[in-house]
């Protein structure tokens, strides 16, 4: 419809707004439609990716599968098998994506899925598998895990994920963080069409996924140390040292510039519109 919004990413958009842009929605609002898709969900209290929105298809990620949906009836358009693809996220007391980030998201005519070392784009009107992409590798050589996820201006944009950084300060035991990755070692862009790399930022110390953001043809990122209280439970944090705000050219990944006053934060957001 002429005026709706989109939802393609975790926080709305690679750029973290939290807002759609949409026109149309406005109160009273009521129930549209009421489905059973059959497709097995996750404990909410494993705060699991949402579900995304784009051009009047709505996207569901279950424990195995991706479900694509007509958002104006309800009617189930396809389903693509992933077994197992949320069993992280199937738990209580977990970190989720509010820390590691969604594991999928939607451009213009696709649907990216991150996976172990990999990432699926699947058609967003059949359903079916287009090209996978497999991660750069490590700094040491050894095949990278796929961390964060993003798609912009024609760019697919993911980061090698530290798998030996895992948060448990603050869950009880029954909460497994093993596969919930937060942090990041590079930062890299990929040519969806071709596969090859565009461009690869390598931190100086380590990348939370949730203050990647991009807008306006900029990259924005906290280049910061570890916070090591991260891997203990006795909750009592300590003083870390800050870490530098850098902003890259999302096409190139040139640096145009950073700040290293006073710079802490998790979730990092661009106002293109505005140039903040």
């Amino acid at each position: 419809l002429d005026g709706a919004g989109d939802w393609t990413h975790q926080y709305s958009n690679p750029a973290n707004t939290t807002c759609s842009d949409d026109q149309l929605v406005k109160g009273p609002l009521g129930m549209l439609w009421f489905s059973d898709l059959g497709q097995e969900m996750t404990s909410r209290h494993g705060r699991a990716p949402s579900p995304l929105y784009s051009q009047g298809v709505l996207f569901s990620e279950g424990l195995d599968s991706l479900v694509a949906v007509d958002a104006y009836n309800g009617t189930k358009l396809w389903e693509y098998s992933l077994p197992g693809i949320l069993r992280p996220y199937h738990g209580d007391d977990l970190m989720g994506t509010s820390g590691t980030g969604s594991n999928y998201c939607v451009s213009e005519d696709s649907v990216y899925v991150r996976r172990d070392d990999h990432c699926l784009r699947i058609d967003i009107k059949t359903g079916k598998l287009i090209k996978k992409f497999t991660a750069p590798k490590a700094a040491n050589g050894k095949p990278g895990t796929w961390g964060y996820i993003a798609f912009a201006d024609g760019q697919l944009f993911g980061s090698l994920a530290n798998p030996k950084h895992v948060v448990t300060y603050r869950y009880r035991p029954g909460g497994d963080m093993k596969k919930q990755l937060t942090e990041s070692t590079s930062l890299f862009a990929i040519n969806p069409d071709s596969g090859k790399v565009d461009w690869r930022y390598d931190a100086k110390d380590a990348l939370r996924h949730n203050t990647i953001a991009i807008g306006g043809g900029n990259v924005l990122l906290i280049d910061r140390p570890l916070a090591m209280y991260d891997q203990k439970r006795d909750g009592k944090p300590k003083g870390e040292r800050p870490g530098r705000l850098v902003a890259l050219y999302a096409k190139t990944g040139e640096k145009m510039w950073e700040e290293e006053k006073d710079i802490y934060g998790t979730v990092n957001a661009i106002s293109a519109d505005h140039g903040v």
